[in-house]
């Protein structure tokens, strides 16, 4: 927000498939899942350490904007935060 940027959230899915336990490890990944200059998506799952078990995955929408709300180009150095060969120019 400092450099007039947001990355609102503008969609979630999450699928749970086994519940995960109170004093469980986690493993939790996230990837660049994709975008285009304006709008770009991370995967998650989530595994329990001690067995591998996949106990949920998920996705989340993103879109960048002024402080006004505006759609804004992904400035570069955001780009190379979150991987930015993966979005297409």
């Amino acid at each position: 927000e400092e450099r007039g940027y947001r990355m609102p959230l503008i969609g979630l899915s999450v699928r749970y498939r086994v519940p995960a336990r109170y004093d469980d490890l986690l493993d939790i990944r996230a990837r660049l899942a994709g975008g285009t200059p304006v709008r770009f998506a991370f995967e998650y799952r989530i595994h329990r350490k001690e067995d591998g078990c996949l106990l949920c995955e998920g996705r989340t929408d993103h879109v960048a904007t002024d402080l006004e709300g505006h759609p804004r180009r992904i400035p570069s150095e955001l780009l190379s935060i979150i991987g930015g060969s993966r979005v297409q120019a």
